[in-house]
């Protein structure tokens, strides 16, 4: 997977003589080109200081900006949309004063609060990103996340290893078996949450105390006592509905506006590179063909069909209507053939790679992704339809609930929307009594701040489907080109 890993010593600096950082260094650059997915991946280190070495695994256009200044060392991996450089680096400096500041302990006292700095600005910025920021004066580390969590972002801890974080969570993973040579490695209760849901939930991952950076949060690295603090500062609200008394037509009116903002702040303007539409026969993608059309930005289209499709209505192929809207809006468009075989290698490059948190059942799309790349060059914007079916539907239940265990019978009992193996088959597989996996489920929807049983229902689609399996799935993408989806805007996202 491209992008930033950081290992940070909690036992003793590294010392500024060339031999002990070239050996720190080289450690690590040679544990990221271990596991690089492709040839065209390169390893680079770009902070070495202190406690703490930045490093970083991608192809030449992954996204990793980094500003500097005489108070500040700014990482952006990702992207911020409709901000020019100068507008970002002046926000971040200025959030980062704040952030650093003696008071800031204050922005942890009310989670959520929308009159916090750093919440203000989260709220406030369209993008999928990870800011990673060294305080020159106390060489103290920072690292803050998106909103939404759009890139999945890792961490382990322990006295041998230090803090490991990375967006490479295979890194994490064989540092810690070969550091450790520990056979259990996985964590139970995830494992059962996976085979129940086809996710883990909250910030488990499948391994042992390997956790995800939850949505909105901060890291923050104290380098005078080794101390390590992790805040999630803003959660949603899904009871709290701003726009809920405006008539639908201003809704609606906005809405569009502000999608079509969102696809063309994703898009690439430069005539140098690409922007090519994952289209398929379905209404989102075509929603962002039309808004590309509308905002006058070229495009391709790229189909791969699926068997199983079929239209809501009429009886034409997914290929067949992908190429009739490409036509119609005149665009370049390719079609690939379907199924796309998957390789025993593309297997295991995705179960390797995302330690099973995305499903190895898509592994037929890195050969469809592989094409893609090799047509068009990785100087691509690549846009998916993803987050239609999660921003735009109704997801408040079917059913009256009246009680957190009616709530939880009905996420554990469909099995058409997320449950992969009965309760009682998952309890024997892994060993945990069927009690303690529903109490850990019952915490989980507990710690919402929804009151409504059926908003906490939406929360949980939205904070574990969505984020945790849905998100990880996305990432996949990325492994040859960046990836966007609109319907992830985070101001359409907040009107909705």
């Amino acid at each position: 997977m491209p992008g930033i890993t950081i290992r940070w010593n909690i036992k003793k600096e590294i010392n500024h003589d060339y031999n002990n950082i070239e050996y720190y260094a080289n450690s690590v650059l040679h544990a990221l080109s271990s596991i690089a997915y492709d040839k065209g991946y390169r390893q680079e280190i770009l902070l070495i200081d202190h406690s703490c070495v930045v490093a970083c695994n991608r192809y030449p256009n992954y996204p990793v900006k980094i500003f500097n200044d005489d108070n500040f060392w700014i990482c952006i991996e990702g992207r911020i949309y409709g901000k020019e450089d100068r507008i970002v680096k002046k926000e971040l400096s200025e959030l980062l004063d704040y952030v650093f500041s003696d008071y800031v302990d204050d922005m942890y006292i009310v989670k959520g609060n929308r009159n916090n700095k750093l919440v203000n600005w989260l709220l406030k910025t369209d993008g999928d990103f990870i800011i990673y920021a060294l305080d020159r004066k106390n060489m103290d580390l920072i690292i803050i996340n998106d909103i939404l969590g759009r890139l999945p972002l890792y961490y382990y801890y322990d006295n041998h290893l230090g803090l490991i974080i990375s967006r490479e969570i295979q890194f994490a993973a064989n540092l810690i078996e070969y550091n450790n040579g520990k056979s259990d490695k996985f964590d139970r209760m995830a494992v059962a949450q996976f085979l129940l849901c086809g996710y883990t939930l909250g910030k488990r991952t499948l391994l042992r105390d390997v956790y995800r950076m939850e949505p909105g949060s901060i890291i923050r690295l104290y380098n005078y006592n080794k101390e390590i603090n992790i805040d999630n500062v803003y959660y949603f609200n899904f009871e709290d509905k701003e726009y809920a008394n405006e008539n639908v037509d201003t809704s609606a009116s906005k809405l569009v506006s502000l999608f079509n903002e969102a696809c063309k702040n994703r898009a690439n303007l430069d005539t140098a590179k690409k922007n090519i539409l994952s289209l398929s026969g379905g209404f989102d993608s075509r929603c962002i063909l039309v808004s590309l059309s509308k905002n006058k930005i070229p495009c391709s289209a790229v189909t791969v069909a699926r068997p199983s499709w079929s239209p809501i209505v009429g009886n034409k192929s997914e290929t067949e209507i992908a190429q009739i809207l490409a036509n119609k809006f005149g665009a370049e468009w390719e079609s690939y053939p379907s199924p796309i075989q998957p390789t025993s290698e593309d297997l295991c490059k995705l179960l390797e790679s995302k330690q099973g948190l995305s499903y190895i059942g898509y592994s037929f799309l890195l050969p469809f992704l592989y094409m893609i790349r090799e047509n068009h060059t990785a100087t691509i914007t690549f846009f998916t339809g993803h987050g239609g079916d999660a921003a735009l539907p109704d997801l408040t239940p079917t059913i009256k609930l009246h009680n957190l265990d009616d709530l939880i019978n009905y996420i554990i009992s469909r099995p058409t929307a997320n449950v992969s193996l009965p309760l009682c088959e998952v309890a024997s597989a892994v060993g945990i009594d069927k009690s303690q996996i529903v109490a850990e489920i019952k915490k989980i929807l507990s710690s919402y701040p929804e009151k409504s049983l059926e908003q906490k229902y939406v929360h949980f689609l939205i904070y574990e489907r969505v984020f945790n399996w849905f998100f990880e799935g996305e990432d996949r993408d990325r492994f040859y080109f960046w990836s966007v989806a609109p319907f992830y805007s985070i101001p359409s996202f907040i009107l909705l």
